[in-house]
């Protein structure tokens, strides 16, 4: 074996033993760290150091493309994190996918220009451009024409349509190609928030007072936050996609006939604050619909009391109150609300 021989072993020895290490190499007196492993408690996290781990065991057992396929994973759930990048460019390197391992090289001497292994990676990175072809990288054309399809419906179409169309089915398409970059942190910010932006206004829509939806229209809303939750990377917006599941929930069950459930749900969102006043409403529907008109009425009283609708929602709520207070008997009373409603009064 001659010398340069000899030198890419003991390198291939040394990369593989960094990974089985699973530690960061460090300075003289510091301590190891875990290697790009982020201990987070949120899904994300946690999603991400599977990824990792599992990534590492493919490779020090000499499975290439499972590495690939988890290091991949790894970046698609945190593309700003930099040891990734590194990992896949090292099992590129060893699949013998050089230009590859090239791009992912720069890739992480960019986004980790201080890290402690720096020289280390730079001289594997010239290592494999020595060996590489002459011509740079690209991304491979069924990703591009992806990636053009996706940027093109963020920005003019919709982010979910009925059967998983729209932005989102494309968004989902990209990964399943193995798009791993950097860039993919604003594609999927973007994602959340036109996913985002569409559950509320079908939530807030009809003046803030009623989302007037079906079936399939409940239905395309689950999806939506099922979406949300694979995208969000924030705890103040997952509280937020919380608070719009109880709500599609309670529209699901409302549909459905289910009105107890409407009245629980509600009933429990109500009192912890959520700015959806029209569960509110819901619920009195819900009670309404089920018999229960002198129920129906104290919540409908409540609303009036928080004087949280106005216009035609105002309008609405007192026809719904002259309702309740005919079935309870109070058909006097009754006529005088419909009285001022048709001349356009909103007296209480």
């Amino acid at each position: 074996m001659n010398l340069i021989g000899a030198l890419r072993v003991i390198v291939g020895i040394m990369v593989v033993s960094w990974l089985m290490a699973g530690v960061a190499v460090a300075g003289d007196g510091a301590q190891p760290q875990m290697d790009g492993l982020t201990g987070g408690e949120h899904s994300w996290e946690s999603s991400f150091d599977e990824a990792m781990l599992e990534g590492r065991q493919y490779y020090n057992a000499g499975d290439f493309e499972g590495a690939r396929d988890a290091f991949v994973r790894a970046i698609q759930w945190l593309p700003r994190q930099a040891a990734p990048y590194r990992n896949l460019a090292r099992t590129f390197n060893h699949m013998g996918r050089l230009d590859e391992a090239a791009e992912y090289y720069d890739i992480y001497l960019r986004m980790a220009p201080d890290a402690d292994d720096v020289e280390i990676i730079a001289a594997e990175r010239r290592g494999v451009v020595q060996r590489a072809s002459a011509d740079p990288w690209r991304l491979p054309a069924d990703q591009r024409m992806a990636l053009r399809a996706l940027e093109r419906e963020l920005d003019d179409g919709r982010a979910m349509t009925a059967e998983d169309g729209g932005a989102w089915g494309l968004y989902q398409s990209l990964l399943e190609l193995g798009y791993a970059r950097p860039e993919l942190e604003e594609l999927r910010r973007e994602m959340e928030e036109r996913l985002y932006e569409e559950l509320q206004e079908d939530l807030r829509r009809a003046d803030g007072f009623l989302p007037v939806l079906d079936g399939p229209g409940w239905e395309l809303q689950g999806k939506r936050l099922e979406a949300l939750a694979e995208v969000t990377r924030s705890s103040e917006r997952f509280d937020e996609v919380d608070d719009a599941a109880h709500v599609v929930a309670i529209g699901r069950a409302l549909f459905d006939g289910d009105y107890d459930e409407v009245d629980q749900r509600a009933q429990e969102l109500m009192d912890s604050g959520s700015d959806y006043a029209f569960v509110g409403w819901y619920r009195v529907v819900a009670l309404e619909r089920a018999g229960r008109p002198e129920a129906a009425l104290r919540v409908l009283l409540d609303l009036r009391r928080d004087d949280v609708f106005d216009g035609e929602a105002a309008r609405r709520l007192e026809v719904m109150r002259a309702r309740l207070l005919q079935q309870l008997g109070g058909d006097e009373d009754a006529a005088q609300i419909y009285r001022r409603v048709l001349m356009g009064a909103e007296g209480r």
